[in-house]
């Protein structure tokens, strides 16, 4: 991952003066790049059936997962057994790679070593230990989230950890079209908030 830093640095440096064109499969250049807040235009590119490419901009994957999920909550076609097992879910992932972020920038900036902090991430296998990692820089503080969220952001915030937790359990309840929806908004409103961290 250090090596990953280096090469962006690299790139942004050669791109002050020339244009720089990379195709990688891998999402750590990226990750690099708006970590460390250099100028860079992701792209996209996806192979669809029947050799369609379709393009679009690349925004952070905590937003990619939120506009899949918004796109299954607004959908009239898609059955309702299906919205209450995937919009909780795609949001979950939003708040997770929000984590992730927030964890590895500032576990960085306080000195961790690139190897300990791609272990500390690797190594949380609990959607409140995630949150904790990245609230308090500890996975070990996870009791302490729900009362972190609910102070910091309000309750809807700690009442949305706990339907993406619930929910992609399969164990959220009923609902779906409006209160699906909703939950795509109020998971949005959280990722926001810790990006902002």
């Amino acid at each position: 991952p250090a090596r990953v830093d280096g090469l962006a640095g690299l790139l942004a440096t050669l791109a002050t003066g020339r244009q720089v064109v990379v195709f990688t499969h891998d999402d750590r250049l990226p990750d690099a790049c708006r970590r460390l807040g250099l100028p860079a235009r992701v792209i996209e590119v996806t192979r669809r059936p029947n050799s369609v490419v379709d393009v679009r901009v690349a925004t952070h994957p905590a937003y990619t997962y939120l506009d899949d999920a918004w796109g299954v909550a607004k959908s009239e076609k898609v059955p309702d057994d299906v919205v209450r097992r995937v919009v909780p879910g795609l949001c979950r992932h939003a708040v997770e790679a929000a984590c992730i972020d927030v964890s590895r920038r500032r576990l960085l900036a306080a000195g961790t070593p690139h190897a300990e902090v791609e272990a500390a991430l690797a190594g949380q296998t609990t959607f409140l230990k995630q949150l904790a990692l990245a609230l308090f820089g500890d996975a070990e503080k996870s009791g302490d989230v729900m009362s972190a969220v609910n102070s910091k952001w309000g309750g809807r915030a700690g009442d949305t950890v706990m339907l993406c937790n619930k929910g992609a359990h399969g164990v959220a309840g009923s609902f779906s079209g409006g209160r699906a929806k909703d939950l795509v908004s109020d998971t949005r409103a959280l990722v926001d908030n810790l990006l902002d961290l």
